[in-house]
């Protein structure tokens, strides 16, 4: 199962691996004159002249297939080469092998864009006895390394497209530059996948708005081009005429034109994945054989994990409207909405999980908003740390700030912070008061359609701090005691309570989870290391590079948590951890992090005012190979 990551995260050794494995494609010679990897080029040039892969339906599809039957050959001429901590019983990593893409949305300069010297070489020299002849980088032509032999008719024109050397003239195109990462949001809500006269002169659909053909159809002239098609012409020179694969930029672009329509299929799970199946030209039905391979057509291509890859999780941001607002803790809610907490400025917030949309609610608590979970009344419930009360939000109803119910804790600086529903239904709501040590417990009681509420409280021993609380798989509630450092657990049948040591000392153990694996997870802040806890209270520790926070259970059977560093790690219940940047920075960032069912991870970067996503892509694809990067032992 090949693995397609972000060309921003590749080692110095993965980026030298896959040029040498182009470098090599170039050297095999196939046809006459003609390398292994000059034919792909030529294939692309014959698509554009006939026509059937471009300005039409088939573009993502026939890109796809391209893009994957040359993938097929770097793994296969590529030296074998096993990761660390790879498994034993692969003979081969080869087959993870897979195109790295460029996120040109957000990677727009130097050091994290491809053209770099250590990569694919930089611009290209504005000498005009050889311009936009690229100098540096493995694919330069001086030294005999990087020969363009497949080129594009001459044109007097553009003379120097016919040049047989690698040309870049970035950013030279007045009409052009990058797509912005508010284009790419846009992009992905258009619906439907295509339509009529299917072809550049569609006026809507995902293909050709992603595709980046523009048409005034009243003066019958076509506008400056957009998305895909602009980055072909701001990097110019090379990428510019049907021959641009002669660019090793365009299978970074291709590739991440590639995840974008996997994207948008994700997004769009009730639209066809698809279309025409009738009338668009010749290749472009969804049955059409796709030239010139003879054995595929555009319905074979629709299931990457299919094809044998799939994309690397990424990190999308959204900025809290209020300025300094701090949020802090997250959770999916019953409106199948994101609701958090704003800690400095007393307002609770809810996000939209498509649109990223967000709106925000004044709480009445007077304090400071804390923990915040989803519980089985349609209600969201939340703790305020410095008011000492928890908050109750009905979703079904308008919101405003009368409608939201507020309780007052018995115990005066009892500082709640983390709250959860209780394992079964009608076992209350639960939370921690890290000012008293002690653990809460909400009963509601209904006479007729009025309601009561009422908190016991259950005190740990002095100066415990409880701070994350969860319920378990085995019917008791969870929770960490960072001072103390010990695991907790209370049943909700009888209240009795029992706590566990963690194995290393003022570990500060925080946030707590119940994972896929019927087991508790936990982070140590203090110790930089993840806890796991058997029901029974067995403990193992897995070491993580910085102080982590929050952690929950994802959709793709992982554990996913927050660490300082700006960092989403993922941690597999065999204790294999990997780690995902985001695109901001600050001291706290991330720090809460919660679960969408079957889809996305969201959470909280509490020093930059930013809800972030991160989407394990095609979830499917981490269970189908065993010794994947995200599934291995």
């Amino acid at each position: 199962m090949a693995y397609r990551k972000n060309q921003r995260s590749l080692t110095a050794a993965e980026k030298k691996r896959f040029t040498d494995a182009l470098l090599a494609l170039k050297a095999e010679i196939k046809s006459g004159t003609l390398s292994t990897y000059d034919l792909f080029v030529k294939v692309h040039d014959d698509a554009m002249k006939d026509g059937y892969a471009h300005m039409g339906p088939a573009f993502f599809a026939w890109h796809r297939e391209y893009l994957r039957r040359f993938e097929l050959e770097l793994q296969r001429i590529s030296p074998p080469e096993l990761p660390p901590n790879f498994s034993p019983e692969r003979t081969t990593a080869n087959d993870e092998l897979g195109l790295p893409y460029w996120d040109w949305s957000i990677d727009q300069a130097a050091p994290s864009w491809p053209f770099t010297a250590d990569f694919l070489g930089g611009d290209g020299s504005k000498d005009p006895g050889a311009p936009g002849k690229v100098m540096d980088g493995p694919f330069r032509f001086d030294g005999n390394q990087w020969t363009l032999n497949v080129l594009p008719p001459h044109d007097p024109q553009h003379p120097s497209d016919s040049s047989n050397y690698l040309r870049r003239e970035i950013g030279a195109d007045p009409d052009s530059s990058l797509p912005s990462m508010e284009d790419v949001r846009t992009t992905l809500e258009v619906t439907p996948f295509d339509s009529a006269p299917w072809s550049d002169r569609s006026q809507s659909g995902f293909r050709n708005k992603l595709e980046g053909f523009r048409w005034d159809m009243q003066k019958d002239e076509r506008l400056p081009s957009q998305m895909h098609n602009r980055i072909h012409n701001y990097i110019g020179g090379t990428m510019g005429p049907p021959t641009s694969p002669n660019d090793p930029v365009f299978w970074l672009h291709h590739c991440y034109v590639d995840k974008l329509w996997a994207d948008w299929q994700r997004l769009h799970p009730n639209e066809p994945a698809y279309l025409p199946d009738g009338p668009a030209g010749k290749g472009h039905n969804l049955k059409d054989v796709m030239e010139p391979w003879k054995d595929k057509a555009p319905k074979d291509v629709l299931n990457i994990r299919d094809l044998g890859y799939y994309y690397e999780a990424e990190v999308t941001e959204f900025a809290v409207p209020t300025a300094s607002s701090r949020p802090r803790s997250i959770a999916w809610g019953p409106d199948g909405n994101l609701w958090f907490t704003e800690f400095a400025v007393g307002k609770i917030g809810r996000i939209h999980p498509q649109n990223g949309f967000i709106t925000e609610f004044d709480s009445p608590t007077g304090g400071t908003p804390f923990g915040i979970c989803s519980v089985d009344d349609n209600a969201i419930w939340f703790t305020d740390n410095k008011a000492h009360k928890i908050g109750r939000i009905d979703t079904r109803f308008p919101i405003t700030r009368d409608a939201i119910t507020v309780l007052k804790i018995p115990t005066a600086d009892s500082n709640p912070y983390g709250i959860t529903p209780g394992p079964r239904p009608g076992t209350g709501v639960w939370f921690t008061e890290a000012g008293a040590s002690k653990i809460g417990r909400i009963t509601t009681t209904w006479t007729g359609a009025n309601e009561t509420h009422k908190i016991d409280e259950y005190p740990l021993a002095a100066n415990s701090h409880p701070y994350g609380i969860t319920s378990g798989p085995d019917g008791n509630v969870w929770f960490t005691e960072g001072s103390a450092n010990k695991i907790g657990r209370i049943s909700p049948s009888s209240s009795e309570i029992k706590e566990f040591d963690v194995p290393t000392a003022n570990s500060q153990p925080y946030g707590i989870c119940s994972g896929p694996d019927g087991n508790l997870w936990f982070t140590e802040t203090y110790a930089n290391k993840i806890g796991r806890i058997t029901p029974q209270g067995e403990i193992n520790e897995f070491k993580v590079r910085a102080r982590p926070s929050g952690i929950c259970s994802g959709p793709d059977g992982n554990l996913w948590f927050t660490e300082e560093g700006y960092k989403i790690g993922r941690i597999t219940p065999s204790g294999a951890i990997t780690e995902f940047g985001g695109n901001s920075g600050g001291a706290l960032s991330p720090l809460s992090i919660t679960s969408v069912p079957y889809a996305s991870l969201w959470f909280t970067e509490f020093s930059t005012d930013r809800i972030g996503r991160i989407t394990p892509t095609l979830v499917a694809a981490m269970y189908a190979d065993p010794f994947s990067p995200h599934r291995r032992p």
